[in-house]
Parts: C-alpha cells; structure tokens; sequence
C-alpha cells in the first residue's frame, strides 16, 4: 500500500481503513472541478478539502483527510472527518458584519455563496464515503462552536 504520511495535526489512517485500499492521493479531478485533501501540502488557503456530500438521501459536510482508491476500480473514496449539523442554521447571505475574512467577504460580494448557512461542529468521527455522492466544496464561517458552512456556487480553483 501507498500509505498517505501523517500530517502534524492529522491523524494517521486507521490500519482498518489503511488495509481496505491499495492507494492513497493528495487531490482528484471530479466533476470538472479539482478537489484538495486536508494533506494536500500545495492548498495554501484553498478550501477545497471541506465538501458536501449525499449520504442515505442526506446532505453531509466534511473535511477530507485523504482520498482512497482500490486496484482495478474506478471508485475513488474519501476518508473524511465529518462535520456534524446543528439545529443552528441561517437563510440570508447578510453576514457582513459578522464575518471578519477578506475571503469570505470576497465570496459574498461575487454571489458565490448560497443562501443558507448551516451550523456544523466538528464530530472527530472519520467516515469514509465514495466521491461520487460529492455535492460540492462548501467554506466555513468559524464561530465558538463550529461554524456555518455554505456552498460555493462558482467553483473557484488555484491549480
């Protein structure tokens, strides 16, 4: 196996996950559109590792550690940190007082954000989902507890 190095910060693959695929990526191409791994050293302030996805005809968020690939298939995996929602949500893209990122500030002036921003905490639970129910990349508005994520619309990519 190509195992994926550690990250300070990261943890390592559990030897569950590390056993069941045959190799491990930085980043792939899907959808016409390049999305990074928390271990991709190139991201620089790219957000591209924080996705939604589709799980049992539910939207979920999560960071993506690594993705994962079996010989002789097409599947590829994302072994992920989720993110899990809270009751907390908001329906208007009128945060600009609240938001203290020249980034973020840049997505809302450029309409690339959605309209609703869902409260998500971090789970600390490692998932791993096939990529093909990827949704899309989503950013996160940190607060005290978590933070509100919210779809980007127009795809942006460094690479």
């Amino acid at each position: 196996n190509e195992y994926a190095p550690p990250m300070p910060g990261l943890p390592p693959i559990p030897d569950a996950v590390n056993n069941r695929f045959d190799r491990f990526c930085e980043r792939i191409y899907f959808q016409n559109n390049v999305y990074h791994s928390y271990a991709y050293r190139f991201k620089r302030n790219s957000n591209s590792y924080m996705v939604s996805y589709s799980n049992d005809n539910q939207i979920k968020y999560g960071t993506v550690l690594y993705y994962a690939y079996v010989e002789d298939s097409d599947d590829v995996w994302m072994v992920m940190s989720e993110l899990k929602p809270t009751a907390r949500n908001l329906f208007t893209r009128d945060m600009k007082d609240c938001i203290e990122s020249d980034k973020i500030n840049t997505y809302l002036e450029r309409n690339q954000l959605g309209y609703c921003f869902t409260h998500v905490t971090d789970s600390n639970d490692l998932v791993v989902h096939r990529a093909k129910f990827l949704i899309s990349r989503v950013v996160m508005i940190p607060d005290d507890a978590g933070g509100y994520v919210s779809y980007i619309l127009n795809c942006y990519q460094h690479d």
